[in-house]
C-alpha cells in the first residue's frame, strides 16, 4: 500500500558504522601486503636473475673464444678482427651478427661479408674482396679496384702493393672506367705480374694500353683487348725475340708479335712490298717491315746462300710464322730461304 513503512525485523541488528569501517580497512591492508609481497617476489627474482647473468657474463666462458676469418687475399685477418670490433672481451652471446657484418662491408676494400656464430664461441667471419687491379697517384695514393671505385692507400694496405702493377695516365673519370672493366676480365695471378701499366699514343690509337710485366714482357693493348693478358705466359714463353713486343688489338683474331714502337726508330728498316711495289700497310695503316728468323742460339738463320730468312706475311701483314722452324731448318728444308719439303 502506497506510503505505508515497513519496521526492521527484530532479528537483525544494527551494524555500527565504524566496525564496518575497521573492516573495510583491514581487507586493504591486507590486499596491500598481498601486492608488495607479490611485488618484492619479482624484484628479487630480477636480482637473481640479473647477479646469475653478472657472474656468468664475468667469467671467461662467456666471451669469444676464436674468431675465424676466410675468403681473403689482400687483406690480413688481423685487420678484418681489428675493423670487427671483436676482442678477448667482447661477450659471445650479446654479438650480433648483423653489426659485425655492417662494420666489415664498410671497408672500401670489401664486397661482401658473411658472420655467424658457430659452436665452441666462435665467431666465423667470410669476406669476398673487391679486385685490386693497381694503385696511382693523384693528390694522395690510392689503390684503383675492378668495380671503378678506389681505396685510400692507407697503412694497412701497404703491403698489397708489391703485388699490385703501378698506374699511370687515364686521367679522365671515362678513361679510368674504361681501364677497370678491361682489367675486370684479367686474372688476378696475371695482373700481380704485372709490373705497370700506362698510356700509350699509338699512330692509330692515342689511348693504347702499355703493360710492362714484371718479367720485362710488353703488352700493346686497347680497353677492350686486356683480356689477351691471360694468354700472356703461353705467347711469351714461344717468342724467339723477346725484345718484342705482343700486340692485342681489340678486333683481331689473335695476338701477334712485333717490334716494339720506342725501338722503331732505332732499327733499320726492311718493308715488305705489295703487288703494286708500294709499301705493304697493315689494317691499322702501319707499314709492314721484315722480321727474320732466328735459330737455337738466337742469331739470324741463313739460308745457304748466307741471307737472312724473313718471316712471312699474308695479305694483310700478318705474320704466318712456322712454329716448328728450328726443327724444319735443322733438317736444312730453309735452304732455299723458304720452306721446302722434299718430295716423296
Amino acid at each position: 500500500m502506497a506510503g505505508k513503512i515497513t519496521s526492521r525485523p527484530e532479528n537483525i541488528p544494527d551494524t555500527p558504522g565504524g566496525v564496518v569501517a575497521k573492516l573495510q580497512s583491514s581487507e586493504n591492508r591486507k590486499l596491500r601486503l598481498r601486492k608488495i609481497k607479490k611485488r618484492l617476489r619479482f624484484y628479487m627474482m630480477l636480482v637473481g636473475v640479473f647477479v646469475v647473468l653478472a657472474g656468468y657474463f664475468s667469467m671467461p666462458v662467456s666471451r669469444v673464444s676464436t674468431v675465424s676469418v676466410s675468403g681473403l687475399h689482400n687483406l690480413t685477418n688481423e685487420y678484418i678482427v681489428e675493423i670487427s670490433g671483436l676482442t678477448p672481451s667482447t661477450d659471445y652471446y650479446l654479438t650480433v651478427p648483423y653489426l659485425i657484418e655492417r662494420k666489415i662491408k664498410s671497408d672500401p676494400m670489401v664486397e661482401s661479408a658473411s658472420v655467424s656464430l658457430e659452436n665452441e664461441n666462435t665467431v666465423r667471419i667470410i669476406v669476398k674482396e673487391k679486385k685490386a687491379i693497381g694503385y696511382r697517384y693523384e693528390d694522395e695514393p690510392v689503390i684503383l679496384l675492378a668495380d671503378n671505385t678506389k681505396a685510400p692507400l692507407k697503412s694497412e694496405y701497404l703491403e698489397m702493393i708489391a703485388n699490385l702493377p703501378l698506374i699511370t695516365g687515364f686521367e679522365s673519370a671515362e678513361q679510368t672506367r674504361l681501364l677497370s672493366k678491361g682489367l675486370a676480365n684479367v686474372k688476378t695471378e696475371v695482373i700481380e705480374d704485372i709490373s705497370e701499366i700506362t698510356q700509350y699514343s699509338l699512330q692509330y690509337d692515342d689511348e693504347a694500353v702499355r703493360v710492362l710485366m714484371r718479367n720485362g714482357g710488353n703488352v700493346i693493348a686497347n680497353y677492350y683487348s686486356m683480356e689477351t693478358l691471360n694468354q700472356f705466359n703461353a705467347i711469351y714463353t714461344r717468342m724467339p725475340d723477346r725484345t718484342m713486343c705482343i700486340f692485342a688489338p681489340e678486333d683481331a683474331e689473335y695476338a701477334y708479335t712485333k717490334v716494339c714502337p720506342w725501338n722503331e726508330e732505332s732499327e733499320e728498316r726492311e718493308f715488305w712490298l705489295d703487288l703494286n711495289g708500294e709499301i705493304m700497310r697493315n689494317k691499322y695503316g702501319d707499314p709492314v717491315y721484315k722480321r727474320y728468323y732466328t735459330d737455337a742460339d738466337g742469331n739470324y738463320a741463313l739460308d745457304e746462300e748466307g741471307n737472312k730468312i724473313p718471316i712471312p706475311v699474308d695479305e694483310n701483314g700478318i705474320q704466318l710464322r712456322d712454329e716448328d722452324f728450328i726443327e724444319h731448318y735443322e733438317e736444312g728444308l730453309y735452304a732455299s730461304g723458304t720452306l721446302v719439303f722434299p718430295e716423296e
